[in-house]
């Protein structure tokens, strides 16, 4: 039987999937990145309303990977983070003049920074991506991994690398256990415009039903909405005619950037968490949310992808170079201890920082606002924060 031969392949062609293809191909490693839906289309099809918060870190990843400049031009800086607690006057300030001047992150939105990657993987000739494409059987003999795919062609590799999200369909075949939790809450998403410049800025209130976030888009006069709500509520909202949700969303967005008006229609979107137990299973390994999904809360889920990403191409890259194949197990063994620590350490923070910020109990509300305050009056407590929000540390 002829096999279509590769040294790594990838299922799952989203922000995560299209990254690790490039940062693999850009190494010299052959391999195919297999997409059930259309990537030619995908940029034109209804935006789904997600934008991504990218760290200083994961920037300087981007780089590496000579990925960064394809997008520089669509980013929106964020050179400012103010943390508010409800209404409270105290807030938690960061500003990237005390962290060398560099920008503390920046914003995409989903469609464009897809977009921008897939035209970047089209650059590489050990690259080949089959879009709109299907799988009818996943197989580990010998030492590797063959894809049967609907077309009846065969794809071999030493290594499957599964990118296709917080359910994967790749993950529930083999025997990786999965710990998950669905939070009481949906993430309404949308962009909006306004009268007034954003200069840069990012704001984050933490209201009693969840974390409203406002994020600054590219060219000042647009932001990205996260608004976390309690789930029995959201079905009214979104059913709500633009003027009805902008009587709300006013509500909670206040005036500080004049009048706004919906600029990209809201989507909703349950929010969980969940994690692997285990990140590797023979042949099998996993990136992104298929191994890790957290609460939107800190703006880290794809940072923490890009840093599997990081982590995993530089292991791949040392063992080919000392004559090992890509499933050697003491490099996926090394990939797991290194990034696993990492992950679930955010996923506890993220997880903890809802819990303490959702709830309304007096004595709660009194320490963390005095707490906010503390971190504002302590530079070397404020810097440690900043780093850990930029991904350099």
């Amino acid at each position: 039987m002829k096999y279509i031969n590769f040294d790594a392949v990838i299922i799952g062609g989203g922000i995560v999937g299209l990254t690790l293809a490039c940062a693999l191909a850009s190494k010299n490693i052959k391999v195919a990145l297999i997409e059930k839906s259309n990537m030619e289309l995908r940029y034109n099809a209804k935006p789904d309303g997600r934008a991504s918060a990218i760290s200083y870190g994961s920037k300087q990843i981007l780089q590496a990977f000579n990925l960064w400049h394809h997008l520089e031009s669509e980013a929106g800086l964020i050179e400012e983070i103010r943390v508010s607690d409800n209404k409270s006057k105290l807030f938690l300030h960061f500003d990237h003049e005390l962290v060398s001047g560099q920008p503390l992150g920046f914003m995409l939105e989903n469609n464009t920074l897809i977009h921008k990657l897939y035209e970047s993987a089209k650059n590489y000739e050990n690259l080949i991506m089959y879009s709109e494409c299907h799988y009818n059987l996943i197989e580990e003999k010998n030492d590797k991994v063959f894809i049967t795919l609907e077309n009846k062609a065969i794809l071999s590799a030493d290594i499957l690398i599964a990118a296709d999200g917080k359910n994967s369909a790749v993950r529930k075949l083999t025997n990786i256990e999965v710990v998950s939790k669905n939070y009481d809450q949906t993430a309404i998403v949308c962009s909006v415009s306004h009268e007034l410049n954003h200069h840069n800025i990012a704001q984050e209130r933490f209201l009693p039903s969840g974390p409203f976030a406002i994020l600054p888009l590219r060219g000042g006069f647009h932001s990205a909405i996260v608004w976390t709500e309690k789930k029995d509520r959201v079905p009214v909202l979104m059913s709500m005619v633009d003027e009805e949700f902008l009587y709300f969303l006013r509500q909670r967005f206040t005036d500080y950037l004049g009048e706004i008006k919906i600029h990209k229609p809201r989507f909703a979107y349950p929010l969980s968490f969940s994690y692997a137990k285990k990140y590797y299973s023979h042949n099998i390994v996993l990136v992104g949310d298929a191994a890790h999904a957290i609460h939107p809360i800190a703006g880290q889920g794809v940072n923490m992808g890009f840093r599997d990403i990081e982590i995993l191409v530089k292991l791949m890259v040392q063992y080919k170079k000392l004559g090992f194949a890509l499933n050697n197990s003491q490099l996926l063994a090394e990939y797991e201890r290194t990034r696993q620590a990492d992950n679930q350490a955010m996923l506890l923070i993220t997880h903890g920082l809802n819990a303490l910020f959702s709830n309304d109990y007096l004595p709660v509300k009194v320490m963390r606002r005095l707490g906010l305050a503390a971190v504002n009056k302590i530079p070397l407590l404020q810097k440690y924060f900043m780093n850990y929000a930029r991904g350099v540390y």
